[in-house]
């Protein structure tokens, strides 16, 4: 008998406003969900990718009561279009490894379908905040694998080659921050973040900061036990560690309350999303995404020390 989660009720499920990356709703038709138990419900098209993400939290969250002593699952299918090449073996994931990534993934509860959608059940991660500020920053010097779909390779080769991914080892996915000076939101769109430079998309996580009357930019990145770059820091030392999984197109999420006016206020939490195309890797680390956070922190740190030197 297959390890499962315990089913879920489409009940007191409400459009979700705060996501800025993926599917994010609209008035007339929202693409994604909240409830009042402390839920996040986002659609997935039935897939091999689909498949992927789901084993990926499976291997993740299954507890050993629910595995009732089956194999803990990994992330790839020999066996599709657009997974790994056949004949790849199945090994289960390193327990370090997942004990290492777990603080790092939303909580996931499992599948629900509602709406006519099919929904991924995980933990509203911004449900403790009164205005979340959000920054979804897709990881990776590469996009693509290459056993994936020909137009797959080629439509992400070009989409790398004209935003950061290939040159910084990131790209800006979504941003959404509040001004308490102003009482009004800076949430660009997505055209915005895929047209940050190498030159210029630091700049990014000083704009990130709410500014005048919140948090300064120095405060939300830099500090020692509170801000972003600790956590970062420790999930890039899991990331050069880890030889379990293959990423391409997950994503850092840096969030924090707009309404605070000190850090101790902010809550910043760093989380790692969205695993269509995570694959088992055979015991090898996954350099694409290990060299981009350490690219990440480096240029993270040099945008605040410019905007410190600005500000002296």
């Amino acid at each position: 008998m297959a390890a499962h989660f315990p089913p879920l009720s489409a009940a007191n499920l409400k459009p979700c406003f705060h996501q800025v990356g993926g599917h994010m709703a609209n008035d007339s038709e929202p693409e994604s969900y909240v409830d009042d138990e402390g839920r996040f419900y986002k659609p997935y098209t039935d897939g091999p990718r689909a498949e992927r993400e789901i084993q990926f939290y499976h291997a993740l969250f299954l507890t050993d009561e629910m595995l009732a002593g089956t194999p803990r699952p990994n992330s790839a299918y020999p066996s599709a279009t657009d997974t790994a090449p056949e004949g790849t073996p199945h090994t289960s994931p390193d327990e370090g490894d997942l004990e290492g990534l777990r603080p790092f993934v939303p909580r996931f509860y499992g599948t629900l379908a509602h709406g006519g959608k099919n929904l991924l059940a995980l933990e509203d991660m911004a449900r403790q905040y009164k205005k979340p500020c959000v920054l979804d920053v897709k990881m990776g010097f590469s996009s693509v694998y290459p056993w994936a779909e020909q137009r797959y390779i080629t439509k992400f080769n070009i989409k790398d080659a004209e935003t950061t991914q290939a040159s910084c080892g990131f790209r800006i996915s979504g941003f959404k921050v509040y001004r308490p000076a102003t009482g009004e939101w800076f949430q660009p769109d997505r055209q915005w973040g895929r047209d940050r430079t190498k030159d210029n998309v630091g700049d990014t996580f000083t704009l990130f900061a709410s500014g005048e009357g919140g948090i300064s930019a120095k405060d939300l990145w830099g500090h020692a036990a509170l801000g972003a770059l600790a956590p970062i820091r420790a999930f890039t030392a899991w990331a050069h560690k880890q030889t379990s999984f293959r990423f391409y197109q997950a994503s850092l999420l840096i969030m924090y309350e707009g309404e605070a006016t000190k850090i101790e206020d902010a809550h910043v939490r760093v989380s790692y999303v969205d695993f269509a195309h995570c694959f088992q890797s055979l015991g090898q680390n996954d350099e694409n995404l290990s060299t981009a956070c350490d690219s990440l922190v480096t240029i993270i740190n040099t945008a605040i020390a410019a905007d410190e030197a600005l500000a002296a």
